[in-house]
């Protein structure tokens, strides 16, 4: 018969696996780490940020291998990421803001060409049919794409 595949080889690695099975793997614990986590209990940090250095040290923790930059992480950095992502929030919420302006201008201008088009086309009745219907069809190709582009976000 042949050897197994995965069997050791040796007393040696007999007992080094043994010792590992009834020995739990010890969590590495820095003073950085334990300040880190200390700054993230204390600051409001955004959910993205908090994940992110809750990844990093977890790898830290857990892998023989640590994330290089987890051990260089400081409290400084993470006040630094904190800033940045509020700078980064301030500029999404005035993107927004110009954003609704921009739709409702655009929506008056829509409003005003169809007021103009009732007053001055009143009198050709085909003429103001015809621009209705395509007003109405351009509408609904709007509200489509909105529709559309919610539920993909979702």
């Amino acid at each position: 018969m042949g050897k197994m595949k995965n069997a050791p080889e040796n007393k040696k690695e007999k007992e080094a696996e043994e010792k590992e099975k009834k020995e739990p793997k010890k969590v590495p614990e820095t003073k950085e780490l334990a300040l880190i986590e200390e700054v993230l209990a204390k600051a409001d940090v955004p959910p993205e940020i908090k994940q992110r250095i809750t990844t990093l040290i977890a790898s830290e923790r857990i892998s023989p291998f640590p994330h290089p930059i987890a051990s260089k992480l400081t409290a400084e950095h993470i006040t630094k990421m904190i800033e940045y992502s509020n700078q980064d929030s301030k500029r999404e919420n005035e993107f927004s803001k110009r954003s609704q302006v921009f739709n409702v201008i655009y929506l008056l201008l829509g409003i005003g060409v169809l007021v103009f088009a009732l007053i001055f086309l009143a009198d050709n009745e085909d003429l103001l049919k015809d621009i209705l219907l395509g007003a109405l069809a351009f509408a609904g190709g709007i509200g489509t794409g909105y529709g559309y582009k919610a539920m993909k976000s979702k």
